[in-house]
């Protein structure tokens, strides 16, 4: 649905349009089925949310995402760390504004990569939030670090 974005779900399955609610029909089915499971369709248990997390929607998966990484690739003795933007131009409290950057708005994302294959190792998202102990560089590193301490990389 995102190749052909139309203002409203139901626009998909409407027959007077340039195309006519095929694809729609043919790939999901009627709109009420669609309807139906898009009530069930559920990525948060909403009994286990923080009253404080800016990730609440995407926390699962984002969790999910780094244990998988961290568990698929062991970093040579060399680890550099980053941080990435990821260009976003919606609204959300954690866009930041970087002018050095070349992409100026998004979220900043750090990153901790093998030097030698500059393979991901490990991450972490950007919230503004929380205290900081010896600068935010510092901190997301410290936390970036965690697992090789045992590795003979510090």
């Amino acid at each position: 649905m995102a190749w052909h974005p139309l203002p409203e779900i139901g626009d998909f399955w409407n027959m007077s349009s340039l195309y006519a609610g095929n694809y729609a029909r043919l790939m999901i089915g009627s709109r009420e089925r669609f309807k139906a499971l898009l009530c069930f369709l559920m990525v948060v248990d909403h009994t286990t949310e923080q009253a404080n997390d800016r990730l609440p929607k995407v926390r699962f998966l984002y969790d999910q995402f780094r244990i998988k990484v961290r568990s698929l690739f062991k970093p040579g003795q060399h680890v550099a760390f980053d941080e990435q933007m990821i260009r976003c131009k919606g609204h959300s409290v954690m866009l930041q504004y970087m002018p050095a950057k070349h992409t100026k708005w998004g979220f900043k994302v750090f990153a901790a990569c093998d030097s030698s294959s500059a393979i991901l190792w490990n991450f972490e998202m950007y919230t503004g939030q929380g205290e900081t102990q010896g600068g935010l560089a510092h901190d997301m590193v410290m936390r970036l670090v965690d697992g090789l301490e045992d590795q003979q990389h510090i």
